[in-house]
């Protein structure tokens, strides 16, 4: 599958076609989160993921919040 914008600012056109293909490719790779630009994205996954334990909190919590894909942890910030 051919790599998504984590942040829709970064797609080469903004539409509303290129938005919710990007969303939607993301979602079927379980990549809940999707920012634009400060306002973060969610979309509902009906399933239980696993990012949500200690450790990807951790990772939040000690590196770079710039470095770090979407993720309501990076808001905690």
């Amino acid at each position: 599958m051919a790599s998504t914008a984590s942040d829709l600012v970064k797609l080469p056109e903004l539409t509303e076609s290129t938005v919710l293909e990007n969303l939607r490719k993301r979602y079927a790779e379980d990549l809940i989160y999707t920012c634009v630009g400060d306002i973060l994205v969610t979309l509902n996954p009906f399933k239980l993921l696993p990012i949500y334990t200690p450790e990807v909190l951790e990772r939040y919590m000690t590196e770079d919040g710039a470095s770090q894909a979407p993720h309501i942890f990076k808001l905690a910030d």
